[in-house]
């Protein structure tokens, strides 16, 4: 028989409860700290909870009993008769927000005949903590990158022998790839970065010419769209191009579209602030009209280089694609070079000269793949001639947007005077109209594209 006094036991019934309090709340610390907290609490819960009436007072006590972070506390203590008790004495504690439950075991001896010494045979309490925990699967890691000879032909580019990222894998992992090393880091990056600073010259340009009110202000709005339009496309081709077949065609034939709108950009531009009147004089009628015409042309020859990427020479697809884009350029570059040829030397001459040699040297490394042909395998990351392409491209399209500006600015006595009608609204129409052809060259390329893969297909 338990003979302990009323007093005595419920005072050790509440100093247990405490010390039950003191192991849950303890799992909220860490370290050191958790282990010197449940081991007190344990130990004394122990030396404690040695008698049967500490069990059996503890179902109506938890009634009294009350913690803050306890949403339910239920006590369950079953017996057959009046002095056995089942093998295990649960406690459940809910916290309110989380809803996760905090399970404590109190195993006891089975038997029939309970007294307090079998419990001492036993060893004592035993308190054990179980809770249902998600354990996350850890991710896969993301898939290496492969050989020149493990991807489609199409994919490879000449003297470049490692780094491809494996086709068909998901979305987030070609957006993730641009913090990875392949052989599109770097192309990825130079035109992220050149973006940004695009974005910044634009908003230089927008504090000095505001298009709403000025119809002059048009041709350089063309120009900065169109400089975005071709440098954003160019990250979306070289950080999604890999994802598949279709997408490869699809992302750098809108990449080619972008680059014939940059060229009839900076067209308009040129022909609008930089023409001197002699010039304007006798190509006036067909200097825009032209330009676009051999936009839609180099759009068309990008296209078809890239299409017949898999069965042309390397040297037929690049001529495909420099002598239309050499074509544009050197009808677009007339009215610049005619008043440089002129003697015109203010502050934006020393722009234009710089941003054509930076097109130059850029047409260089587009043509020619200079340093993967000397080190071929050692220019896989870093050293590509498509990578000087776009930082020379990125620095030649800084300096003709800021020779624009200038240009905006310092002539504008002459401009007015010499495009009095609707120029800057016939230079916007064009401009929409070389959009939609190149989009329909595009669409076209594609569709011609994918009916040659669902034939490769076929013929697997």
């Amino acid at each position: 028989m338990d003979v302990e006094p009323m007093q005595s036991r419920g005072i050790k019934y509440s100093v247990m409860f405490v010390f039950i309090y003191i192991q849950i709340k303890s799992r909220q610390l860490h370290g050191a700290a958790f282990a010197v907290a449940w081991t007190l609490s344990f130990t004394f819960t122990f030396k404690l909870c040695k008698t049967r009436t500490s069990f059996y007072f503890a179902k109506p006590f938890h009634r009294v009993f009350r913690f803050p972070f306890v949403g339910q506390l239920d006590a369950r203590l079953t017996s057959d008769t009046f002095g056995s008790f089942s093998s295990s004495f649960v406690i459940r504690a809910r916290k309110t927000r989380k809803r996760v439950a905090d399970t404590v075991h109190l195993p006891l001896p089975v038997q029939r005949n309970w007294t307090p010494s079998a419990m001492e045979q036993t060893g004592g309490l035993f308190v054990s903590w179980r809770q249902p925990e998600r354990i996350p699967r850890p991710s896969p890691p993301p898939p290496g990158t492969l050989r020149d000879t493990e991807v489609p032909y199409f994919f490879r580019e000449r003297y470049v022998r490692a780094g491809y990222r494996p086709l068909h894998q998901p979305w987030r992992y070609y957006f993730l790839s641009a913090f990875r090393r392949h052989n599109e880091t770097v192309n990825i990056w130079t035109h992220s970065l050149a973006l940004l600073v695009l974005l910044g010259e634009a908003g230089r340009a927008a504090q000095r010419a505001d298009p709403r009110r000025d119809r002059h202000a048009w041709p350089l709005l063309l120009l900065i769209l169109s400089a975005l339009n071709y440098t954003a496309w160019s990250v979306a081709a070289h950080l999604l191009g890999s994802e598949s077949e279709a997408t490869h065609y699809a992302l750098f034939f809108l990449d080619y579209v972008g680059v014939a709108q940059y060229q009839y950009g900076s067209a308009a531009a040129h022909y609008y602030y930089a023409a001197e009147e002699g010039y304007a004089r006798h190509l006036g009628g067909v200097f825009l009209p032209v330009a676009a015409a051999l936009s839609c042309l180099s759009c068309l020859g990008c296209c078809y280089g890239k299409y017949r990427n898999h069965s042309l020479p390397p040297w037929v697809r690049k001529v495909g694609q420099v002598v239309p884009s050499a074509l544009a350029y050197a009808w677009d570059i007339g009215p610049v070079a005619h008043g440089l040829a002129s003697g015109r030397a203010d502050a934006a001459a020393a722009y234009h000269l710089a941003h054509m040699a930076f097109f130059l040297a850029c047409a260089v490394f587009f043509a020619f793949p200079v340093l993967e042909r000397r080190w071929p395998g050692d220019c896989d990351f870093l050293g590509q001639g498509h990578q000087l392409f776009h930082v020379l491209l990125s620095c030649c399209t800084v300096c003709q947007i800021r020779a624009s500006l200038l240009d905006y600015g310092g002539r504008r006595q002459v401009y007015a005077r010499l495009h009095r009608g609707d120029e800057a609204a016939l230079s916007v129409a064009l401009y929409g109209v070389t959009l939609l052809v190149c989009l329909l060259i595009a669409a076209f390329m594609l569709k011609k594209a994918r009916d040659l893969l669902d034939a490769q297909a076929k013929s697997k």
